[in-house]
């Protein structure tokens, strides 16, 4: 089951990532929808109660990165998701985190 919730997360993580390089009217866009949306139900049946509470933070309103205030809500998903994964003592610095997902980007 830890490989099913974890593939679940990264391919969640993934179209997220993906769909910031894509047009709304995109075929591709609503293609990777489809997958994000796939990723969304395994995380729905196999993903942590903290998980589904982040995930549900970051889907308020659209679950796009495009202000400070979901950068932080999909860094967090990204870190409740990874702390299920790693050794919980094994924690990372939300700057370092920031700066490895998004680079210098300011917004």
């Amino acid at each position: 089951m830890v490989t099913l919730r974890t593939q679940a997360y990264i391919d969640y993580i993934s179209c997220v990532a993906e769909s910031g390089n894509q047009r709304a009217n995109d075929k591709q866009f609503f293609e990777i929808l489809s997958k994000a949306a796939d990723a969304k139900t395994r995380i729905a049946i196999y993903g942590s109660s903290a998980v589904l509470q982040a995930l549900a933070q970051f889907e308020k309103g659209k679950p796009v990165i495009d202000s400070a205030e979901s950068a932080n809500r999909f860094l967090n998903l990204v870190s409740v998701m990874r702390s299920e994964n790693i050794n919980k003592n094994d924690l990372i610095n939300t700057d370092d985190l920031k700066l490895v997902l998004f680079g210098d980007y300011e917004w």
